[in-house]
């Protein structure tokens, strides 16, 4: 099988499904709220030729999420090969020795760095032609990759009008959702210092209002990034310490005391104001992969902090100041004041 083939979109819409199962958009990794939830009904919840409408390939290789939004699917992927890092690629099944064996590399350890490009593709929703595809060369030094994925990770995020794709090297684009043509682009890897994370860059891009919010916490430098979706313009920036690292993506909530960004590192949990930067509260606990997306349910923010074992937080929405790591007998000390860098430029 081609892997071409093996990495085809496949959307799971039935066209017998009442018009509700079409109804709602799926904007962003993690979907509409950030949770990986849907209000959708009437789904199904198993892969078979009853519920599969359509399938198309795709121009590359990725392990990026679909998002919809109206008529349109949206999926990025990267043309080309990869240059995989030294040392040990983890298997993702090492607990189940006949998955394990299945497992295979999703890049070519022999591919030209000088031949990737980076490639958004639009698609309708709901018979699976392709409307348009837009592809960029990657520029610059591209950082080595796990075996598992390649530049093509961090999930595009669109507000229907226009969508917005993110690559492991730095390069991002704001393109027209109904044609493909370019509104504004940066490359952040050349910005701000090289993408040089231990597993590759995973993190993908937020949008909440007008603005689009990006997680740049690698090996050299630690930044939150705020841009003007419009223009790409830098809103504000927070520096954190080099050390801090993240592999996940922030998410917006909605508070008692107002809008939060949420992000989670290797120190902990932070809450920003979205429209300024300025630090609400942390919660402390420091583990080696900052990796999962914290989640709400009505007004607690639970989180599981790392990758395969680590802290879990269940935190109550609004609150201020600081929250250090509970004690051993469950009591939490008592909030501290928090400090942090925070630098702002507009356009």
């Amino acid at each position: 099988m081609r892997r071409s083939t093996f990495l085809s979109l496949l959307l799971l819409l039935a066209a017998s499904f009442a018009p509700v199962a079409l109804a709602s958009d799926w904007p962003q990794w993690r979907g509409p709220f950030g949770n990986g939830s849907s209000p959708d009904t009437g789904l199904p919840s198993e892969w078979s030729e009853q519920t599969l409408s359509w399938s198309a390939p795709l121009a590359g290789l990725g392990v990026s999420s679909p998002v919809v939004a109206g008529d349109l699917v949206f999926v990025t992927s990267q043309a080309g090969g990869g240059t995989r890092r030294p040392g040990q690629h983890p298997l993702l099944a090492r607990e189940d020795p006949e998955v394990a064996k299945v497992e295979r590399a999703l890049a070519d350890p022999d591919g030209k760095d000088a031949a990737i490009e980076f490639v958004v593709e639009a698609f309708d929703r709901e018979r699976g032609e392709r409307k348009w595809q837009r592809r960029f060369a990657a520029r610059g030094e591209l950082p080595l990759v796990h075996e598992k994925h390649n530049l093509a990770t961090p999930s595009p995020v669109t507000d229907g009008e226009a969508v917005f794709a993110w690559f492991g090297n730095g390069q991002l684009v704001a393109l027209d959702a109904n044609t493909g043509k370019t509104i504004w682009e940066r490359h952040l890897g050349e910005e701000i210092g090289p993408f040089v994370i231990d597993w590759g860059h995973g993190s993908s891009p937020a949008l909440g209002g007008d603005r689009l919010y990006l997680l740049c916490f690698h090996d050299q430098r630690s930044l939150l990034l705020a841009v003007d979706k419009r223009t790409g313009t830098t809103r504000f920036t927070v520096e954190r310490d080099p050390e801090v690292r993240s592999y996940s993506t922030p998410i917006l909530i909605e508070g008692s005391a107002g809008a939060e960004l949420v992000v989670n590192s290797t120190e902990g949990l932070h809450g920003y104001h979205p429209d300024t930067g300025e630090l609400l509260w942390h919660a402390d606990g420091e583990h080696r992969f900052g990796i999962p997306v914290p989640t709400r349910h009505g007004d607690v923010l639970y989180a599981s902090r790392g990758y395969r074992s680590g802290p879990v937080l269940a935190l109550r929405i609004g609150g201020r100041g600081g929250s250090p790591r509970p004690s051993p007998s469950g009591a939490t000390p008592p909030a501290r004041p928090t400090s942090h860098r925070c630098s702002t430029m507009t356009g």
